[in-house]
């Protein structure tokens, strides 16, 4: 089937449009979209997980959080081809984007407590 897409216009009519791709690749998209949320979740719940109390836990927490602020410029860069690809959906796309651009915000502070760790570890190996 073709994908329909229900809004409301100004006015308050209810307006349905029939996109010209087959479900199957509408789909795909939005799978693709929520497998890289997966990752990213993933990839914060491992990070997250190590309290490192040695210089290569930080770098590999450190990686870890690299992977995790990588899927969100993936899941940017899919929310734009999905707004190529669905217009009507921009809005709700850009809020997407902006969300996903604070959480990525959040996510480099939260390296900065790894750099912490690793200065701590480094005080207490000279030590």
């Amino acid at each position: 089937g073709l994908y329909k897409d229900r809004f409301k216009t100004v006015d308050g009519t209810e307006v349905i449009t029939v996109e010209k791709y087959p479900q199957d690749v509408v789909n795909y998209i939005k799978r693709h979209a929520f497998e890289i949320l997966g990752k990213m979740a993933d990839a914060v719940t491992v990070a997250n997980s190590i309290y490192p109390t040695t210089l290569e836990e930080c770098r590999v927490r450190r990686n870890i959080q690299n992977e995790a602020i990588g899927y969100c410029n993936a899941l940017l860069t899919h929310y734009e081809y999905m707004a190529a690809v669905f217009p009507r959906k921009t809005t709700t796309l850009m809020n997407y984007a902006d969300r996903t651009m604070k959480l990525q915000g959040l996510m480099r502070h939260w390296k900065q407590s790894t750099a912490k760790f690793e200065k701590q570890i480094k005080e207490k190996e000279l030590k």
